[in-house]
């Protein structure tokens, strides 16, 4: 919760000190974590339902933590509001973690990263609806998450492929050699 209170606190352009942020962390850490296990067991029921569903759901509640800590709203308020935020941007939301994913390679700096980059999604997703202003056209980039996922979907069914393929034939060689040869 601390990075996504320096996200805010700093966006909002507010002096705090890491006694307060601190404080204002430890205060709202069960809400948080009641949060993450939300989030998780409802992607986790997305991924088991034929993978696409988990994965629009991850770019659905992404904002939920940010939700929560900004707009003071429980759990599954906080889901709800995200679900509700990110309606028609999950593209934009994908680029966004899958981005800085690669960025910090998984490393250290995720826990500062993401949450700066999904602050951003957040306070731009949140003027769009305030104003009532129009989705700006997708930047091309966002069409590399999807784009990125169906190649590696596909390579991953065609290795799957060629396994099976593999071992069919390995059998078949060792029937055909176990029958011929004379005893």
């Amino acid at each position: 919760a601390l990075p996504i209170y320096l996200y805010l606190a700093s966006y909002n352009k507010e002096t705090k000190g890491s006694g307060e942020l601190l404080k204002a962390g430890f205060k709202k850490g069960f809400s948080f974590l009641l949060l993450t296990l939300l989030s998780d067991i409802i992607v986790t029921i997305g991924l088991i339902l034929f993978i696409i569903p988990g994965l629009i759901l991850i770019g659905r509640i992404a904002l939920a933590p940010m939700v929560m800590l900004d707009e003071n709203l429980g759990p599954v308020e906080a889901i709800k509001r995200s679900i509700t935020l990110t309606k028609g941007h999950v593209f934009e939301m994908f680029g966004s973690i899958f981005s800085t994913s690669v960025l910090c390679c998984y490393g250290l700096l995720i826990g500062l990263v993401l949450p700066a980059s999904i602050g951003i999604r957040y306070t731009e997703i949140k003027k769009l609806n305030e104003t009532n202003t129009p989705k700006p056209k997708m930047h091309w980039l966002n069409w590399l998450v999807p784009l990125c996922f169906g190649v590696f979907i596909a390579i991953y069914i065609l290795l799957i492929a060629l396994g099976v393929l593999a071992t069919n034939l390995n059998k078949n060689k060792v029937n055909s050699t176990s029958t011929t040869q004379p005893t």
